[in-house]
């Protein structure tokens, strides 16, 4: 088989190890796309929520402060298509909805009654008694809309167009989607949590805390390479023995500096003097 060398050419990577580092590197990829997705999906909710508390609170009949939908007709192609997700903003002034914005709202024209609508704004009159009515149209539509739109069926303006994102929605509705963009990333990513903590656990257990000085901890590493005398691999080196010193390596804390039998026992094989790090206190 085909073999590979690290940069340090110590050890020997095979091809189904770089196989598993990048299925391993696009799965871990995959899941922060997720849990990126997710936790902007949960702060959506979170303001949405409490915007809506507050208003059930104070007794106002506020649109929510951000709102998303799905676009079901092609009115407003080439800008707008359909099965793309626009999120909205709530206006709370009639005076800062501008010609050219496009808005949702609760439609009252007499062939759509009660639909929720996403056209473009063309006129904006203002009545006798100071109120606004917004004449739209949709962009892919030869007409304006008959009905003239009061500010109190507005539920917001577009603040963003997310591109065929309603796909997902239609994905969801299925139990098939459900199970596999929902259920399995979730349980994918508690599994790989659960066993990260783990190893976490395993490696403090593992890690010995001692105090000896740094001559001890060389002559532990004499007698680490006197037992493993002859090990060497066919090119006449001491990799396997030096690894094996390493492996077996001890954090060691001595007047207040703090050694590492690893970097001990690779400065004494390399004739390099014992470096120090300061303690941690």
């Amino acid at each position: 088989m085909k073999q590979y060398f690290d940069t340090n050419h110590d050890d020997v990577v095979s091809i189904k190890e770089v196989i598993q580092f990048f299925f391993h590197f696009v799965t871990k990829v995959f899941l922060y796309v997720v849990f990126l997705l997710l936790a902007l999906i949960f702060l959506f909710f979170i303001f949405y929520f409490v915007d809506l508390l507050y208003n059930l609170r104070s007794g106002e009949n506020k649109p929510p402060l951000f709102d998303a939908y799905v676009i079901v007709s092609p009115s407003m192609v080439p800008n707008i298509n359909v099965l793309d997700v626009i999120i909205t903003t709530r206006v709370s002034d009639p005076s800062k909805i501008k010609v050219g914005d496009v808005i949702t709202f609760n439609s009252t024209d007499y062939r759509s009654s009660g639909v929720t609508v996403t056209h473009r704004v063309k006129k904006i009159e203002k009545t006798s008694d100071g109120k606004y009515l917004f004449t739209t149209k949709g962009d892919a539509n030869n007409t304006e809309d008959a009905t003239r739109q009061p500010f109190s069926s507005i539920y917001g303006k577009v603040l963003l167009r997310l591109p065929k994102l309603g796909y997902i929605q239609y994905i969801l509705s299925t139990v098939l989607g459900w199970l596999l963009l929902i259920i399995v990333p979730t349980v994918f990513v508690i599994i790989s949590f659960i066993s990260l903590v783990l190893k976490v656990k395993i490696c403090d257990i593992s890690i010995k805390l001692v105090t000896i000085n740094p001559i001890k901890a060389i002559f532990l590493m004499f007698l680490n390479l006197s037992h493993n005398i002859g090990k060497k691999k066919p090119n006449g080196t001491n990799k396997s023995i030096f690894k094996q010193a390493l492996m077996k390596s001890e954090t060691i804390s001595k007047n207040g500096i703090m050694f590492t039998a690893k970097s001990i026992f690779r400065d004494a094989i390399l004739g390099k003097p014992t470096s120090a790090k300061t303690a941690v206190k």
